[in-house]
């Protein structure tokens, strides 16, 4: 085709383009490429129409085809670098982060002044929170050109997350001032407020609520703009407000139906306060709008997997590991002196890791497990100097702590909780190794299956084995008290049996660990390598004691006897007790598990639980007192990795 019927195509694809009608821009673009396959401009335009439209692979297939025509010509000009960024976009939009990050530095060879490609890079960069190199990308396309707001409030959120406070208000100002039509006192205070709240929530006081109210105020004066009101939900949630934040969430919606980050958030809001089936199709929206970014798919599994939904559960998390086998968390701080890798099991038990890897003082990854999906055993191997292994569910975990352990055994790092380790914490192994510890009890336990139990005679054969009522019975691989009942009689049998039919059970005899006073008393020890930590003491006037079922926060002689065991534990615990304690962390070997323990009224340590699955979090705001331990705990996991890590680093050298 001649030149100038090529020029008349395009110019009529740009007519319809610049005047809305994408659809004709895109015929006339692709009538073109009938003709001319091998025509740049038609090329990246509909690659980036079919991108614009989410039709992610087809915009990705004909960018790549773009750049490659460009790089096979050898005749790349700064005009180009607009190619570069669009195919970068398109590949954020599949889940291909790092080979986006390399097609924005090739663009920004080319034109080192194209705001757009300092703009997205930094975004991305966001997204992996890598807020110091995002924050210099920001500021370079500031200067390049004029942020959009959206990208300005990023910059704001990174300043702040960075303690950048004036900064951030800068960010935040000159994102609300086209909004107000000018830098009023009132742009001023907002944006004050916004860097304040996202950065460092106040508590939840009368100072938050003095803060929200001025904040409520001044947004009456902004016009509906999605992002603002965005801005302010999380605000709420941040003080607290949760239910607050999810009516602002709903009115961005009204605002903006197809608002991603909302229907995300508002989404993962709903189930935090107890609405996971509400929840499910925020998560699904947020998903329908960009179906390529992993984090989306591992919340909706997480939900799905606490509603019962397994298999479409494990079809989220196993839609995740292919979009990003491993995600990255950088050190805060610049440049970390060593980096640890994670491995975790989708939808079954973990060590819960959120507190513990806060504030890490190195560079975290984490790698997520699937029984049937093969890792790419070179690719884990550049990550990580330490590797931890998360799956910590000895019952949940059976069929893929296997596979961890010859896949950790491949990689030949060090190790944190190896998973054959891990393997020896079942209910039944656990009585076994703790049995004949001096001044040590623990509860004669058998696992059997659901159907033998059920059986006729069932019971006699539980009775010739030793148990008689009252028993507890759990069902194998649960914790926090679901699916485990003490049973006084066959009666509490048959329905325990017709509420949890067809799972294997643990059957254990009872043993008294109730107190002088009356009430049952629950201390959970932290092992750390060689150190043992107090992490919280539970009383209740119920045998089944867990933290969270207590009046604790509403009884101060609770909290006092807490406190004070916190504070001197072998104040409580004898050295008989402490010495027992050190043969069960003898006894199995782990890193990092805990211990939950009461005593009898004939001073006995009576054991209920030993594994690597205990949670340790920092979420004390009714009891204070705990915080200080809880960090001691976190501060000697990272400096356990760190001893390993050097020490490895040592016999490299």
């Amino acid at each position: 085709m001649a030149a100038p019927a090529i020029e008349r195509i395009l110019s009529d694809a740009f007519r319809h383009y610049r005047s809305g009608d994408l659809a004709n821009a895109e015929l006339r673009c692709r009538s073109l490429l009938d003709i001319d396959p091998d025509n740049l401009i038609a090329l990246r335009l509909v690659g980036f129409l079919s991108h614009q439209a989410g039709r992610n692979a087809e915009g990705v297939a004909l960018l790549q085809r773009a750049v490659t025509l460009l790089e096979q010509r050898g005749n790349s000009r700064p005009e180009h670098a607009a190619i570069y960024n669009d195919f970068a976009n398109a590949l954020r939009s599949v889940g291909r982060g790092d080979d986006a990050l390399v097609q924005f530095r090739r663009g920004l060879e080319l034109d080192p002044e194209l705001a757009d490609l300092h703009a997205n890079m930094a975004d991305e960069l966001c997204c992996r929170g890598d807020f110091d190199v995002a924050i210099a990308g920001f500021e370079a396309a500031r200067r390049c050109g004029v942020l959009s707001g959206p990208d300005l409030c990023r910059l704001g959120t990174a300043y702040a997350l960075k303690r950048r406070f004036a900064e951030a208000e800068a960010a935040y100002r000159d994102a609300i001032v086209p909004y107000l039509g000018s830098a009023t006192p009132r742009a001023n205070a907002i944006a004050s407020h916004a860097a304040d709240l996202i950065s460092a929530p106040p508590p939840i006081d009368n100072r938050s609520a003095v803060v929200l109210e001025r904040y409520r105020e001044l947004l009456t004066n902004v016009p509906p703009e999605p992002n603002f009101f965005f801005l302010f939900a999380n605000a709420l949630r941040a003080c607290g407000d949760a239910r607050a934040a999810i009516a602002v969430f709903e009115y961005v919606l009204t605002l903006k139906p197809d608002h991603v980050a909302a229907n995300y958030e508002l989404g993962v809001t709903l189930a935090k306060v107890g609405f996971p089936g509400m929840a499910v199709p925020y998560l699904e929206k947020a998903i329908e709008h960009m179906p390529n970014f992993a984090n989306f798919h591992i919340e909706l599994g997480n939900l799905l997997h606490s509603l019962g939904c397994a298999a479409r559960a494990y079809d989220c998390h196993r839609q995740a590991v292919r979009l990003q086998p491993v995600r990255s968390r950088k050190f805060d701080g610049g440049s970390a002196d060593f980096s640890v890798l994670s491995f975790e099991a989708s939808g079954i038990g973990n060590t819960p890791s959120q507190f513990l890897f806060s504030d890490a003082p190195f560079d975290c990854h984490f790698a997520a497990l699937l029984p049937d999906v093969v890792p790419d055993h070179d690719m884990l191997r550049r990550y990580g100097d330490v590797v931890v292994n998360l799956v910590s569910e000895a019952d949940q975990g059976e069929q893929l702590l296997p596979l961890a352990a010859a896949l950790i055994d491949r990689l030949g790092k060090p190790i944190i909780n190896h998973p054959r380790k891990v393997l020896a914490t079942d209910r039944v192994r656990t009585a076994e190794k703790l049995t004949g510890i001096p001044s040590c009890r623990v509860a004669k336990t058998m696992r059997c299956r659901h159907e033998s139990v059920a059986a006729p005679g069932g019971m006699t054969a539980l009775a010739q084995s030793g148990f008689v009522f009252p028993l507890l019975l759990r069902v194998a691989g649960s914790h926090g008290g679901d699916a485990f009942e003490k049973l006084y009689d066959e009666g509490d049998l048959t329905t325990f049996l017709q509420e949890n039919s067809g799972r294997d059970l643990y059957v254990s005899e009872y043993l008294d660990y109730r107190s002088i006073d009356g009430y049952y008393r629950k201390y959970r020890f932290i092992f750390v390598n060689e150190e043992i930590y107090p992490y919280h003491l539970a009383i209740c006037d119920d045998w089944k004691v867990h933290h969270f079922r207590t009046d604790m926060a509403a009884r101060p002689w609770m909290q006092h006897e807490e406190k004070a065991f916190l504070d001197n534990p072998w104040k409580v615990f004898s050295t008989a007790h402490r010495a027992a304690l050190e043969k069960i962390r003898m006894a199995f070997e782990l890193d990092f598990f805990g211990v939950d323990c009461g005593l009898d009224q004939e001073g006995n340590l009576v054991v209920f639980e030993v594994n690597a699955s205990m949670l340790v979090h920092n979420q004390n705001d009714a009891l204070a007192y705990k915080t200080p331990h809880c960090i001691r705990i976190r501060d000697a996991f990272h400096a356990m990795l760190l001893r390993i890590a050097a020490a490895g680093t040592k016999a490299a050298a």
